[in-house]
């Protein structure tokens, strides 16, 4: 079975969308943030209140009290913080070019278990080494996502949650990958993995747009 196996070396990560994406990483860096910063001198006006002199023989009538005010609040609203979509980007970014890093060294990985079967290595636990490392990165990106995700709105907030379950799938179903050994079931499982990965490069191109501008 080995022997099969080793001859057909499973396309795990799709080189074009792989380039795609670091091309966009390397490119496309965070949108500068604008410090706003404003200062207001406000100098109230104090006007002397006029006394006015009165005889002592005559007795000083008492003046109403004006009505009286509502005293002002106290209490601090505290507002919603406002979202920070390239903030937010920048975030996601960084976890982004960390995750291509990964797969790269996975595809190194994939592309060896040939040559280290052939030399006497188990060809199904290299295999499930390099499924492990992919599904692992991309547990991280997610929960960098996750961790950002409520800072934006939007479009950008949109594309950040489809890229969430972009690399939810990629979690799922290379983590599925190390326990299938089937043949036939590893195959039609490559052709899910290769979709997987073209799903969340599309997806990282388009949260990269809607987000970093």
């Amino acid at each position: 079975m080995i022997g099969t196996t080793v001859q057909r070396l499973p396309t795990l990560i799709p080189l074009v969308a792989l380039m795609l994406v670091g091309v966009l990483l390397a490119g496309c860096g965070a949108a500068s943030l604008r410090d706003q910063e404003t200062a207001v001198d406000a100098q109230a006006a104090q006007t002397p209140d006029d006394m006015t002199s009165v005889s002592d023989s005559q007795p000083v009538a008492a003046e109403p009290a004006p009505p009286s005010e509502p005293a002002a609040s106290t209490e601090t609203v505290q507002a919603a913080p406002s979202a920070d979509n390239p903030a937010a980007w920048s975030t996601v970014q960084a976890g982004a070019q960390t995750f291509a890093g990964r797969l790269d060294q996975a595809n190194q990985s994939v592309a060896s278990c040939q040559t280290d079967a052939a030399a006497g290595r188990d060809f199904d636990t290299c295999i499930g080494e390099a499924y492990t490392t992919i599904s692992a990165a991309a547990g991280e990106l997610a929960t960098t996502v996750d961790g950002t995700i409520g800072q934006t709105d939007g479009v950008c907030r949109a594309a950040l949650s489809t890229l969430r379950e972009a690399a939810q799938a990629m979690i799922d179903d290379y983590a599925r990958a190390v326990v299938t050994t089937d043949l036939t079931s590893r195959e039609t499982l490559d052709l899910r993995l290769a979709e997987d990965t073209r799903a969340y490069a599309d997806e990282t191109i388009a949260a990269a747009a809607a987000c970093s501008g």
